[in-house]
C-alpha cells in the first residue's frame, strides 16, 4: 500500500522588513518525521553544533505549545542564547566577506551558520507526538530583529513561524502570525497516557515480543485512510497523519502511512528495551505492488548492530505485507539503489533526499539494511533489585546476588551461568520516570537515578543488559538541643534561637539549620524557667541541603534555660502640691496610672515608702527639699512594680526667713562700698559715726 504522506509542496519566497527584520519563509516539503523527546534524540546527533543550539532553543518553545502552556506559534530566540554556543551574531563592514553591508547580507551569513532545513526535519523526526499540531504543508516562516548603528548590524533574535493544521488552529487565525487553541491542544494530553498504557502491558516480553505487540496493536486500532489521500478530500493535512488518530481510543479514526510510523516509533521511544534498539521514521518512496508513491515507514536497529525494515502500515490487514511480511525484514539492495522486497512480487523502496542528508550514505548509516530477516534469540534476562538507599555520602555497591551489596543481579533463571560473562554498570540521570542522561561520575546525592547493568558473554561478545530506576533517600538530621536568648516578658511565647546542635550530617557536608525561618515557643508566655522549647519551620540551608532532611516541626526540643523575666509596666503620675505648713502625706492627693505592653490599665495598689522600701506612716509631715518615693504593686506577677521619686514642697510658696538673708547680705555689702566711698570725703571719724548708726539700723531690722 502507497502512501501519500505530504500534500504539497510550497515555494521558496523572501521577506523584507525595512530596518529591523528580515523574513524568509521555507515549506519543509515532503518531510514529518518523530520523537517523543522522552528518551531518543536520535535526529538532533545528527546536527551540528550551531544546529543543535537552535534546535534546543526550538524544542523547549515547541513544548510549551504541546503542554497547552502557550498559544502562539511564533518562537523569537533572544541571540544570546545561541551566541552562547558559538553562534555569530553581528558583523561589521570588514567582515562581510565582498557583499555589501546591509541588513539583508547580514540576515544570510547568520542564517547560513545553521542547516536550518535539516534542523526542522530533526524536531519533526525526534518529536512525533509534541508537534501533532505542526501543518507541515504549509510550511514556516523564518524572521530577525536586526539592529543597525551604521557601523555594526546586530542579529538580535531569531523568530520561526510554524504553521498550524485546521484542527488546531486559534480563532481569528493568522498565518502570519499563527496561534494554537490550547484547549483543543490541551485534550490531546490523553494521548501519552494511552500510548503509555500499551507499553505497560507489554513491559514483561523481550524485546522482539514488544515490538512485534506494537505492530498488532497499531493495526487493531485502525485501518488505512483511504479517503484522506481520495481526490475528493477536502479537510487539509491534520490527523489522519498523525498519531493522535491511533491512540485517541476512537475506532472512527484512522491514518495514512504517516500516522502507522509515527505511532510505531513512539512506542518504541517510550520503551526500555534490554537491548539497544533504535527505531527510526523513514521517508522515500514505495513502487510495486500497488504501485509507486510517496510513502513513511520504519527503520529499526536491533542488539546486533543491523537495521530492519518494519513497514506497519503494509503489515495492516488488505495490505501486501500482511502479517509479518515486512517486519523486521531482510532484503538485498542499497542505500544508492534502493531495496527489494520479494512478497508475491516485487516490491521497493528508495530513500528520498531528506533521508539520506539527515542519515548519510556511509556503510555505518542506519539506512543500510540487513541482507536477512531478523531471528530472535534466546537470551538471558537480568533481573536487578535494589535495598533501600539512605545517603551516607558513598556510591551504592553492586553485586551478583546473594553479595552483600545495596542493588543486587543476576540472571532471571539458572540456565546461564554469570561466571561466562562480564559485568559492567552504567549510570544514568532520570528522566520524568525514563531513563536520561548518561552520567560521567556514579552518583552519591540524594535522588532518582537509573543503573544499567550489562553483561557480556566471553564466548562470542553476545550482550544483554536490565536498567533499574532506584531513589537515594536524604539523610535525616535530628536536633538535639537548642539555645535560646532570654528576655523579658512581651505577652508572647515566642523565643529567638541562638543556635541548635543537630545530629546525623556527614564530616564534611555544607547543612545546617536555617536560624532566620524558625518559629521557637516556649510552653508559657508568663514569666518564668523554660528548658524544653517548640521547633515549627524548619528547613536547611547550605551547599548538602539536598542530601537531607528535617522534620518542618519537631516538640519539646531539651533547651539550655530560657528566663523570661518582668517586663517594666508603663506609668504616668498626678498628685497635689503641698502650700501649707503641717500638711502630712495622707492629705497628698496622688494617682498613678499604669500599663500593660497592651496598653490596658494594669490593676494592683500602691503606698509611700521610704528609701528601705518599707511602707512610710502617711502621718509624715512634708517638707521642703525632701523627695518621697510612692510605689504601686501590680496585681499581674509579668510585670516589675513602680516606684515614683517627686518633691511634694509647691513651687511658688513665700520665701522663708532664712532664704532672705543672702540678699540682704548683699544690699549690705552695697551699702559698705558706698560708706567706704564716703569715708574719703569726710575722714574716719564721721565714718564711724556712721557705722554705728548703720548697724544700730540692721539690728532693729533684725
Amino acid at each position: 500500500m502507497k502512501c501519500h504522506w505530504s500534500l504539497k509542496k510550497i515555494s521558496i519566497f523572501l521577506i523584507l522588513a525595512l530596518c529591523i527584520s528580515i523574513g524568509i519563509y521555507i515549506p519543509n516539503g515532503n518531510k514529518a518525521f518523530a520523537s517523543n523527546q522522552e528518551q531518543c534524540d536520535y535526529a538532533e546527533n545528527m546536527l551540528d553544533s550551531k544546529s543543535k543550539s537552535l534546535y534546543g532553543a526550538l524544542k523547549e518553545e515547541i513544548l510549551d505549545v504541546t503542554n497547552g502552556s502557550q498559544s502562539t506559534t511564533v518562537f523569537e530566540i533572544p541571540s544570546s542564547q545561541l551566541s552562547a554556543d558559538g553562534v555569530k551574531t553581528s558583523w561589521k563592514s570588514n567582515e562581510m566577506g565582498g557583499v555589501a553591508f546591509d541588513s539583508n547580507n547580514v540576515f544570510n551569513l547568520f542564517i547560513n551558520q545553521f542547516d536550518l532545513n535539516k534542523t526542522i526535519t530533526a524536531l519533526m523526526h525526534d518529536m512525533p507526538y509534541e508537534l501533532f499540531w505542526f501543518d507541515k504543508t504549509a510550511g514556516y516562516l523564518y524572521t530577525a530583529r536586526i539592529s543597525n548603528t551604521g557601523n555594526e548590524i546586530t542579529i538580535n533574535s531569531f523568530i520561526l513561524k510554524m504553521r498550524v493544521t485546521n484542527t488546531y488552529k486559534s480563532t481569528n487565525y493568522d498565518s502570519d502570525n499563527p496561534s494554537v487553541n490550547t484547549t483543543k491542544v490541551s485534550g490531546e494530553q490523553t494521548i501519552r497516557t494511552n500510548a503509555l498504557s500499551i507499553v505497560n502491558k507489554y513491559q514483561h516480553l523481550s524485546d522482539y515480543q514488544k515490538l512485534l505487540a506494537y505492530k498488532n496493536e497499531i493495526c487493531d486500532l485502525v485501518s488505512y485512510d483511504h479517503n484522506a489521500t481520495s481526490q475528493s478530500y477536502s479537510a487539509g493535512y491534520g490527523n489522519p497523519w498523525q498519531l493522535i488518530n491511533v491512540f485517541d481510543n476512537n475506532s472512527l479514526t484512522n491514518v495514512v502511512c504517516e500516522g502507522y510510523s509515527k505511532a510505531f516509533q513512539y512506542l518504541c521511544d517510550l520503551t526500555t528495551f534490554n537491548s539497544d534498539i533504535r527505531c527510526y521514521t523513514i521517508t522515500g518512496v514505495m513502487s510495486g505492488a500497488t504501485g509507486a508513491g510517496n510513502h513513511m515507514w520504519n527503520i529499526v536497529t536491533m542488539g546486533d548492530q543491523k537495521s530492519y525494515i518494519v513497514d506497519i502500515t503494509n503489515c495492516d490487514e488488505g495490505s501486501v505485507g500482511f502479517s509479518e511480511k515486512l517486519f523486521l525484514t531482510g532484503t538485498s539492495g542499497s542505500i544508492a539503489s534502493g531495496y527489494n522486497f520479494y512478497i508475491g512480487g516485487n516490491v521497493n523502496y528508495t530513500y528520498d533526499v531528506e533521508s539520506t542528508s539527515m542519515w548519510g550514505t556511509t556503510s555505518t548509516s542506519i539506512l543500510k539494511l540487513s541482507s536477512s530477516k531478523y531471528t530472535e534469540t534466546t537470551a538471558p534476562t537480568i533481573q536487578i533489585d535494589c535495598d533501600l538507599l539512605i545517603y551516607d555520602g558513598n556510591i551504592p555497591s553492586l553485586g551478583l546476588d546473594g553479595s552483600n551489596c545495596d542493588i543486587k543481579y543476576s540472571f532471571s533463571t539458572e540456565t546461564w551461568n554469570e561466571d561466562a560473562f562480564d559485568w559492567i554498570f552504567e549510570w544514568y540521570t532520570d528522566n520524568n520516570d525514563q531513563i536520561g542522561q548518561k552520567m560521567e561520575e556514579s552518583p552519591f546525592n540524594a535522588g532518582l537515578y537509573w543503573v544499567k547493568v550489562i553483561a557480556t558473554r566471553k564466548s562470542d561478545s553476545l550482550e544483554v543488559y536490565s536498567t533499574l530506576k532506584f531513589c537515594i533517600e536524604p539523610k535525616e538530621l535530628i536536633i538535639t538541643k537548642a539555645f535560646g536568648e532570654s528576655r523579658y516578658f512581651d505577652n508572647t511565647n515566642k523565643i529567638k534561637v541562638l543556635s541548635l546542635l543537630v545530629s546525623g550530617s556527614i564530616d564534611g557536608d555544607d547543612v545546617n539549620v536555617d536560624l532566620t525561618t524558625i518559629l521557637a515557643m516556649v510552653e508559657s508566655q508568663n514569666i518564668g524557667e523554660y528548658n524544653t522549647v517548640d521547633l515549627d519551620h524548619l528547613s536547611l540551608i547550605g551547599i548538602s541541603k539536598n542530601n537531607y532532611i528535617i522534620s518542618t516541626n519537631v516538640d519539646d526540643v531539651m533547651c539550655d534555660t530560657i528566663v523570661i523575666s518582668k517586663a517594666t509596666p508603663t506609668h504616668s503620675k498626678t498628685y497635689t502640691k503641698v502650700e501649707v505648713s503641717g500638711t502630712t502625706l495622707e492629705d497628698v492627693n496622688i494617682q498613678l496610672e499604669v500599663k500593660g505592653l497592651d496598653l490596658s490599665t494594669l490593676a494592683g495598689y500602691g503606698c509611700w515608702i521610704n528609701e528601705s522600701g518599707a511602707p512610710l506612716d502617711e502621718s509624715t509631715i512634708v517638707e521642703k527639699g525632701v523627695k518621697y518615693r510612692y510605689k504601686f504593686f501590680t496585681n499581674d506577677s509579668n510585670y516589675d512594680d513602680i516606684v515614683v521619686e517627686i518633691e511634694l514642697w509647691k513651687d511658688d510658696q513665700v520665701i522663708a526667713k532664712e532664704e532672705k538673708t543672702s540678699l540682704e547680705k548683699t544690699i549690705k555689702i552695697v551699702n559698705y562700698a558706698l560708706i567706704s566711698l564716703f569715708a574719703l570725703i569726710v575722714g574716719t571719724s564721721a565714718i564711724k559715726e556712721i557705722n554705728k548708726k548703720y548697724k544700730k539700723t540692721e539690728d532693729n531690722q533684725q
